[in-house]
């Protein structure tokens, strides 16, 4: 059982980690043309930086892919793995709507009503 808490938090530091690198994928999809317009005034110097920082974003785009992928497969292993303890629960999905859901007390894994 403890490999399956190691996982769990594995998994939702991943989670955290993703949606870190998604808000800074935003970010700079904002200022893509804000960047495009500093490049024609930059130097040298301050050019070979934004062309660094761009390679950086082609590489971070792999590296959120592959997170992506590493924690669905630790999402699966704990759905296969967990000794599930099944909750159901109404969540508000605005004021006016409310939806039934089941989810693990252990490993937060959902499941269709």
């Amino acid at each position: 059982m403890n490999n399956i808490y190691f996982f769990y938090h594995f998994n939702n530091l991943l989670k955290t980690q993703i949606q870190t690198q998604k808000d800074i994928k935003h970010l700079i999809d904002d200022n893509k043309k804000e960047f495009a317009q500093q490049n024609k005034q930059m130097n040298e110097k301050e050019f070979g930086i934004m062309d660094k920082y761009k390679d950086l974003l082609s590489s971070s785009e792999l590296f959120l892919t592959n997170l992506s992928v590493i924690s669905n497969d630790i999402k699966d292993y704990l759905y296969d793995n967990c000794t599930h303890d099944w909750t159901v629960d109404i969540i508000d999905i605005n004021p006016d709507i409310s939806k039934q859901i089941k989810y693990c007390n252990y490993c937060e894994s959902t499941r269709e009503m």
